[in-house]
């Protein structure tokens, strides 16, 4: 799934503008809206995207508290708990997501660019990187009946692990041979120990997707 561009987001909040007008308020707006809140309305309209995510994760977490309270059996209290470490990793995908365009904003704020090798890295990593939530998504939606390796999953990550050390062992020598600053490089790795994280974030989710799946099946 392509992520949206600014000019999408600015009309989609117009697009909800135009809609909560119609209504005296946006508790009522949001109200005829199935299963969204005031708060995530509110950081729409407000273009404060990155804050999305951690609404969503309150409401669902919310949520799941609510139905944990009730007379249920102890599988079902498992799985709940599965469910909500499920939520709180997909928010801290979110809060990598986040970090990741700080820091490409942050660099952008300087006259220096990376390197043409740099540049390459980054995509690479940032490909291993969309690869592990692309394989994260076919897992979190599969049906219960069906069966999948998620060994894939492990194996994405241990990719970008090893990556993220060899950059990491290489960055030191370029700093060192005046390939860039130190500035650079620090910008650079920041950008591939975010990659990093957000790939353990991954299969955190993966592993607590899992652990629903087969509690439901068992």
């Amino acid at each position: 799934m392509e992520a949206l561009s600014n000019k999408q987001k600015d009309a989609i909040r117009e697009a909800l503008r135009a809609y909560v007008a119609k209504y005296p308020s946006q508790n009522k707006a949001a109200g005829s809206l199935k299963s969204t809140s005031v708060g995530t309305i509110s950081c729409i309209m407000n273009g404060k995207y990155e804050n999305i995510s951690d609404n969503m994760e309150l409401e669902i977490a919310n949520y799941l508290n609510q139905v944990s309270e009730g007379r249920l059996s102890s599988e079902s209290k498992l799985q709940i708990r599965a469910m909500l470490r499920e939520v709180t990793e997909i928010e801290s995908i979110g809060d990598s997501c986040y970090n990741l365009a700080r820091t490409i904003n942050r660099k952008r704020q300087t006259n220096q660019d990376f390197t043409e090798k740099q540049y390459e890295h980054i995509h690479f990593m940032m490909k291993l990187t969309d690869d592990a939530l692309a394989q994260m998504i076919v897992v979190v939606e599969k049906p219960e009946h069906q069966s999948i390796d998620i060994n894939k999953s492990f194996n994405i990550e241990n990719e970008i692990n090893n990556y993220r050390n060899q950059l990491k062992n290489q960055n030191i020598l370029d700093v060192n041979n005046k390939e860039y600053d130190y500035q650079m490089g620090v910008y650079y790795m920041d950008i591939i120990a975010e990659c990093e994280k957000l790939g353990d974030y991954v299969v955190n989710v993966v592993e607590a997707s899992s652990d629903v799946k087969e509690k439901k099946a068992s």
